[in-house]
């Protein structure tokens, strides 16, 4: 529920990085430093609200990204081009596409969860949403440990004889940038299952 929150509180104040923004509500969408703010010091209902109003909009555009790479994915596979000196690669970019597509659906579910949990103001809730983002603390510091052996393995073989000598070095860059928000968003989950700890015990 709060990965989301973790993610856009990552991603606005936590190190998040918005998706494409298409069709997106915009106007409901902070920016990272006024998500930090709030994450930190909200108090009124009013402040629930905005955020409550950004994790929505926020989770439209993951929805966006998620349709973005889905359409990515059935391209490349309805061209593979079989002249091609690499007939695999085509499948080898949908699959990457579909990976970024189940990703991005799995944000914008967790965002609209964070959104969701703005709506409730009880001890337990507090409670549960702690417990929640404490595992995904874990999870955010596996997937970033998992990106940056990707990196490293891309940085040594890098195969110099390929049609594309820059290739694997482009993609130990992608990799290290997944790494690098995958730890942005384990720092964020961590500072917000600490406060909903304290919103718990001052309720």
């Amino acid at each position: 529920m709060k990965k989301m929150l973790v993610m856009l509180a990552l991603v606005s104040g936590f190190g998040f990085v918005l998706p494409g923004r298409s069709n997106a509500k915009t106007s409901d969408l902070l920016t990272p430093s006024q998500v930090q703010a709030l994450l930190t010091s909200a108090t009124t209902a009013a402040d629930d609200v905005t955020l409550q109003k950004h994790f929505s909009a926020l989770a439209d555009t993951y929805e966006v990204d998620a349709n973005k790479h889905a359409a990515e994915a059935q391209a490349n596979r309805d061209n593979p081009n079989p002249g091609s000196h690499f007939p695999g690669s085509a499948a080898l970019r949908a699959q990457h596409c579909d990976r970024l597509a189940e990703s991005a659906r799995a944000s914008a579910q967790e965002v609209r969860e964070l959104a969701s949990a703005y709506e409730q103001k009880t001890p337990a809730d507090h409670l549960r949403l702690r417990q929640y983002l404490s595992a995904l603390v874990d999870n955010y510091q596996g997937d970033a440990n998992k990106h940056a052996a990707e990196a490293q393995r891309y940085r040594e073989n890098w195969n110099p004889g390929s049609h594309f000598p820059g290739s694997a070095a482009m993609r130990a860059k992608h990799c290290d940038r997944l790494a690098e928000s995958a730890r942005n968003s384990a720092a964020g989950a961590r500072e917000l299952s600490s406060k909903h700890g304290r919103m718990a015990a001052a309720l």
